[in-house]
């Protein structure tokens, strides 16, 4: 709920831009609206600072001439690219190719910079999500054509040109917090740390507000092209997104620790269009325009295809999140994002084959699916749950013994190696050395002891026993055959369709909702079993730097970071099947 304002406040600036003709007069209006954000900025900073303000001033006088404050300016000319583009594009399309950079810095970024932060590894889950991006990018693109791809022109190729090179360039904004930490490390002055990069951005606002009404007034812009209303629109743009945006902004984040609630922010593309299209509906938004004399043309969005834009939208969103925060390591989880995308996209534009038997095919489908993958998960649960707890008492028994050295240390790794290892050779290596330890500890005298002998004996079948769950992999006949019957029937749902629904619109609604998402959960499904799979593969024990061996944690999330991760994970499955049921009861009920 922290970022709910910003996220609100930040998605006004396409429907500002659309609404102020900002492609009248792109400069003037870009130099409107950043000079009232830097003056926004400038009264906060005279608030905040207080007492700090004379070491403030000071710090900026010894450090304005900086490249680092030359690339804040440069970053400030994002917004003129957003303007310029919509000469050539729909203002929706240009919003959401803008929201384009975090999939841009998967393919860019994680290249030039050895791989460092979030991008360190580029896994096929992300070159996945990447490519749906891509192809997300593609529909938005296509939405401007009657027909797919059809009265695409070079004009449009410039437009989508400008809308990508925004999000580009607001990049180098970010050498404003760079700035703003040297110059409280050079003063030695911690309190200011805060309040620095605010002043390199206010700084970087006010000098690309001055050359941009300088190359305006050079280009012979005139406010009069603008009219008060475009005025009023860039100072709104100001005022609304910049000010109380980034306020907002500021007060979540020191609210929290959890820097994960910036991923929120990629839904501003999907509240952008939603401002575009319901904004023509406000009561009395007529009489509002006319008070500030603007001039309008409903509806904002233009494009032939909203739903290709829409969907193209939700792919988008949905890659720029998944990419940007940890939802969940597994595969599954990824695969359903992608499977509900395109499967709600097929559904919605393929009528599907009628077949005169459908639900009693897909009933026996489903059952045979749902018996076999009960079968093998079940197998599967248990055959690790055993495995894990076979380890863990082996472990601990012998790790008694060499506390009282009974035993050599060595076979606390071999037991590791042992859960570690897949491979058979490898495997059958780590079991042998931990066999003839144990072997060797049974052969020294006990002193007519027996109870040492028998515990070890026991220890060495439980040993056996794990290294023979061990050596067992996958049954790949078992998942070929669960693999294909899961496959017919999300095809059974995805290409076929039942008969006359033509003639009960409200059934062919429900029908079509069922079906793309039940193709979802089956390929879910099915993920979900190999993950299970590969979560038996995970060494369960870990050697800390101590020398001491302790269970091995898979995430290492803060339990506050690991629920809000969830819960946008959510958010974005529920949003998908919001949004493709919203479009199939259009298809079907409108």
């Amino acid at each position: 709920m922290l970022m709910l304002g910003p996220l609100v406040a930040y998605s006004t600036v396409s429907l500002f831009f659309s609404l102020g003709n900002a492609v009248a007069a792109p400069f003037l209006f870009v130099a409107i609206v950043k000079f009232f954000i830097s003056l926004t900025l400038v009264i906060y900073l005279l608030i905040a600072a207080g007492k700090k303000m004379t070491t403030i001033v000071a710090g900026t006088k010894s450090h304005w001439r900086s490249w680092k404050l030359a690339g804040v300016t440069l970053g400030q000319t994002n917004d003129v690219f957003l303007a310029f583009s919509l000469l050539y594009i729909d203002v929706a399309v240009a919003s959401i190719l803008a929201a384009a950079r975090p999939f841009f810095y998967t393919l860019i970024v994680s290249r030039a910079f050895n791989r460092q932060g979030r991008y360190e590894k580029i896994t096929g889950g992300k070159w996945a999500l990447t490519l749906l991006a891509v192809v997300g990018c593609g529909l938005v693109i296509a939405s401007q054509s009657r027909y797919f791809g059809a009265g695409l022109t070079f004009a449009t190729l410039i437009g989508v040109l400008l809308a990508l090179a925004n999000p580009l360039f607001s990049g180098f904004t970010s050498l404003s917090l760079k700035w703003g930490t040297d110059v409280s490390t050079a003063l030695g002055d911690e309190d200011t740390e805060s309040l620095f990069p605010l002043v390199g951005a206010a700084i970087g606002l006010f000098a690309s507000s001055i050359l941009f009404f300088a190359i305006g007034y050079f280009l012979q812009e005139s406010f009069g092209a603008l009219g008060f209303g475009g005025v009023a629109m860039a100072v709104g743009y100001a005022v609304i997104a910049g000010g109380l945006g980034d306020t907002l902004h500021r007060s979540a984040l020191l609210k929290t620790s959890n820097l994960g609630v910036n991923s929120l922010g990629f839904f501003q593309p999907a509240l952008a269009i939603v401002w575009l299209g319901a904004f023509p509906l406000i009561p009395q938004v007529d009489w509002l325009l006319h008070a500030i004399h603007l001039q309008v043309d409903f509806p904002l969005i233009t494009v032939p295809h909203v739903d290709w834009l829409i969907a193209g939208c939700i792919a988008v969103v949905a890659a720029n999140l998944l990419l940007n925060f940890r939802a969940s390591d597994r595969i599954a989880y990824k695969a359903l994002v992608i499977i509900l995308w395109a499967s709600g996209l097929f559904v919605y534009l393929h009528d599907g084959v009628v077949a005169p038997h459908y639900f009693a095919v897909v009933n026996t489908a489903a059952l045979v699916f749902v018996l076999l993958l009960t079968f093998r998960m079940e197998r599967l649960i248990r055959r690790t749950a055993d495995e894990e707890n076979n380890a863990f008492t082996v472990f601990r028994q012998l790790e008694t013994l060499v506390r009282y050295e009974r035993i050599k240390a060595e076979v606390l790794e071999g037991i590791k190696e042992i859960d570690k290892h897949r491979k058979v050779g490898e495997l059958r290596n780590a079991y042998r050395r931990v066999k003839d330890l144990l072997h060797k500890a049974r052969d020294e005298p006990t002193g007519g002891d027996t109870r040492m002998a028998d515990k070890l004996e026991r220890i060495e079948s439980a040993v056996d026993k794990l290294a023979h769950s061990k050596q067992q992999g996958t049954n790949f006949g078992e998942f070929l055959a669960l693999g294909a019957i899961g496959v017919i029937l999300a095809g059974l749902l995805l290409f076929f369709t039942a008969p006359d629904l033509g003639a009960y619109p409200g059934y062919g609604f429900m029908v079509e909702l069922m079906s793309f998402v039940l193709a979802s959960i089956i390929v879910f499904l099915l993920f979900n079993m190999w993950d299970l799979e590969r979560d038996r593969r995970r060494p369960i024990l870990f050697k800390e730097k101590d020398g001491r061996y302790h269970v091995h944690f898979w995430d290492d999330r803060d339990a506050d970071d690991a629920h809000l991760e969830r819960r946008i994970s959510i958010i974005i499955c529920l949003a998908m099947v919001v949004a493709y049921g919203a479009l199939l009861y259009y298809k079907w009920l409108l």
